[in-house]
């Protein structure tokens, strides 16, 4: 997933460049001509320089506009998103198991439908059991990796870490709940809803497709679930692909909302793929 740095500004401003922060986008907004300035405050993850941020959105903006315009193309562009608002989601049909969330509105020039993803103000509670991170009611045992890089508006009472796979992209694990109430109340449905909100926000901000692995019931304890396995595809790095993204939701029973494990693993990197399947074997109900 995308780290720390000055991206395309999700408003559509012209010329615009955002700073998103690693977990959330800021207020922070500058001209794209002069995003080689150094990064506010303490700076991003992984202390990228300015230059290599200014490179990186000149070509994720040359990407975008390539995407939109380019002749005969019949498969619709995700444009940047904030982790929030409206997502765009194009040609998503992983489960005949109708999605509450989200749910199409409008329609965008280049064809994609505008879909809304929820937002009721994510929070974190990084708990911890011994050496297990607990969120919603799953756990998971630790691998040592750094507290926290998983943000989505949406999701609640997170536990997440994460490790640099190389400079400018992670790897991630987390456990949270969804509010039944924000539209969250089929684990199949949940799972592949998250999935398209994942894939449609800055985590993969030059998306170019996905492919899904597996879509299936599982158990965690004896509890109903759905796991759905989907590569996302990116076109920066060129050389990492992507991630192997993970969400595991759970009905836990109960009553206001659901529970759910997500991992994103780099699609190039075989060794990390093994250690977030290790990870999820390790999956608990917490109770």
């Amino acid at each position: 997933m995308a780290s720390a740095g000055w991206y395309p500004d999700p408003s559509g401003t012209p010329g615009q460049v955002r700073y998103f922060d690693g977990n959330a986008w800021t207020s922070d907004v500058m001209a794209a001509e002069h995003a080689a300035q150094p990064d506010p405050g303490q700076g991003g993850k992984g202390g990228r320089a300015g230059l290599l941020v200014a490179i990186v959105a000149v070509v994720a903006i040359s990407l975008l506009v390539w995407l939109l315009v380019r002749p005969g193309g019949n498969r619709a562009a995700f444009p940047e998103d904030t982790n929030s608002a409206e997502p765009t989601i194009s040609a998503w049909d992983e489960t005949s198991t109708p999605t509450p969330t989200p749910t199409p509105s409008t329609t965008d020039p280049s064809g994609a439908t505008r879909v809304d993803c929820p937002s009721s103000g994510g929070d974190y509670g990084d708990r911890r059991d011994g050496n297990r991170r607990v969120g919603g009611q799953l756990s998971f045992e630790s691998q040592g990796w750094t507290q926290g890089g998983f943000y989505m508006p949406f999701t609640h009472d997170v536990s997440a870490e994460s490790r640099q796979i190389q400079f400018g992209w992670h790897s991630n694990l987390a456990v949270g709940a969804l509010l039944k109430s924000d539209g969250f109340t089929d684990p199949a449905a949940s799972a592949n809803a998250m999935t398209q909100c994942l894939a449609s926000s800055s985590y993969f901000s030059t998306y170019t497709g996905h492919n899904t692995l597996i879509s299936e019931p599982i158990t965690i304890d004896g509890l109903p679930g759905h796991r759905m396995v989907t590569e996302i595809y990116v076109a920066v790095p060129a050389n990492v692909r992507g991630d192997r993204v993970t969400v595991i939701v759970v009905d836990t029973g109960h009553d206001a909302q659901l529970s759910f494990f997500v991992s994103a693993a780099t699609i190039a990197n075989p060794g990390n793929i093994a250690e977030v399947e290790a990870a999820e074997k390790t999956l608990e109900f917490a109770g």
